[in-house]
């Protein structure tokens, strides 16, 4: 049997029902799989994912699914949801929404990669069709103008409802046409042409003409690699990407106490007065973290040997960056109160279930702040690193733990170094 005649959805994409016989059946993995004497179930190929469905067993109600299609060496295999036999007679009923919704994207995607090309000379590289979106890399950079124009183009051509149409051809017909992209086989060439616009070679699956598709909305592009993706839905696609856009826009209107068209200018009022709210949480988290230094240089600062030795725990951090503004601040009130002194600075505060450390110390301090921590976290399965003047790192222990660890080193370079750390 030929190709052309096995494969039912080549004469037929609209075919949802069709009769066979199972000719063989293997097992992979667990898993079952069979050929059919001829089948309407799309496999995996050219971009197109595969077709669902159930194959009802002759003279019986019972009912097994299609998982998934794939050709292997040119035979078309469907993966089971259970198991039948060589001879069994079948009759296969396609998941015809997902087929068609398929057909929509599919038949989008032609009209957007010709569209693209003869607007703009952007030619299509690549196309992906996934269960909930599509898309298409072009060879070249385009403005967000430039690719607004082409869906409307693209949709004109749709508004049109002109016809399109698949069919093999012979090589002699191939060569009188002027094809988007070269065909990837060299027998069993099939063609579909949207009328007006392109001949394009291709297996798929498409409605019988441009109308069908609905609507090609593109959703957003990115650049990449001196080209431009296009992420797009077509069809029912669209329709539901649509309704999801106005919801979500007349819930925020209504979270906002404004209309719809008054969003924009209502978020861009919220964005400038978050961040007028940010540069004063700052300055007032600035303000409370020098207080707070101060108390610590007050009631925990040593002095060992000349050296200034600061250690202080703080069991629950509201934000892991308060080590670091409470570090500096203590630096600058232990240099108010003992110029030129060399000082070790050693906050330890918990976050997120682990021990974080910052480490400030003098340029002549007795020992640096990158060695200190990284003698203190390794054996707690932590890591850090730093300068010798600034460190920071954290483990997966508790604040007490990590603080009797860099106690323990601290004591290593300053013997008389015993404060009992709480």
């Amino acid at each position: 049997m030929s190709v052309q005649a096995e494969r039912l959805y080549y004469s037929d994409s609209y075919l949802k029902e069709f009769v066979s016989i199972v000719i063989d059946v293997k097992e992979d993995e667990g898993d079952t799989w069979v050929r059919l004497r001829e089948s309407a179930f799309y496999p995996t190929s050219g971009g197109q994912p595969y077709d669902t469905g159930v194959l009802f067993i002759e003279g019986g109600s019972e009912a097994v699914r299609v998982t998934e299609v794939q050709v292997e060496e040119g035979q078309v295999w469907h993966r089971l949801a259970g198991s039948l036999s060589v001879g069994q007679a079948v009759t296969g009923r396609i998941d015809w929404s997902r087929r068609f919704d398929f057909m929509q994207q599919h038949c989008g995607q032609h009209i957007l990669s010709a569209c693209f090309e003869q607007a703009l000379g952007a030619k299509t590289s690549s196309f992906h069709m996934g269960d909930t979106y599509s898309s298409i890399d072009l060879d070249k950079d385009l403005t967000d103008d430039a690719v607004l124009l082409v869906m409307r183009r693209a949709n004109e051509w749709i508004w049109r409802d002109v016809p399109v149409r698949a069919r093999f051809v012979t090589e002699d017909e191939l060569s009188t046409m002027k094809l988007r992209k070269a065909p990837s086989v060299k027998e069993d060439i099939r063609i579909v042409t949207i009328e007006g616009l392109e001949d394009n070679a291709c297996g798929g699956t498409h409605p019988a003409s441009t109308g069908q598709v609905g609507q090609i909305l593109i959703t957003r592009t990115e650049r990449m690699h001196g080209g431009t993706r296009v992420v797009f839905v077509c069809g029912g696609r669209a329709l539901s990407t649509a309704k999801q856009a106005i919801d979500t826009l007349r819930g925020l209107a209504n979270g906002l106490s404004v209309g719809p068209d008054d969003v924009p200018l209502a978020v861009t009022s919220l964005q400038e007065q978050f961040k007028e709210s940010k540069r004063k949480y700052e300055a007032l988290r600035g303000q409370y973290s020098g207080l707070l230094a101060r108390d610590y240089v007050n009631t925990q600062l040593q002095t060992i040997d000349s050296t200034c030795v600061l250690v202080a725990e703080i069991p629950d951090l509201d934000e892991v960056h308060e080590l670091k503004r409470l570090a500096s601040s203590s630096v600058t009130w232990i240099a108010d109160a003992h110029p030129n002194a060399p000082y070790i600075v050693v906050f330890v505060g918990g976050w997120m279930g682990r021990a974080h450390v910052v480490i400030q110390a003098a340029e002549n301090a007795p020992v640096a702040a990158n060695q200190l921590i990284q003698a203190a976290l390794p054996p707690l399965n932590g890591k850090g690193g730093g300068t010798a003047v600034a460190a920071q790192g954290s483990a997966p222990v508790a604040v007490k733990e990590a603080a009797d660890s860099l106690a323990s080193c601290l004591r290593a370079n300053l013997p008389s170094f015993s404060r009992e750390l709480h």
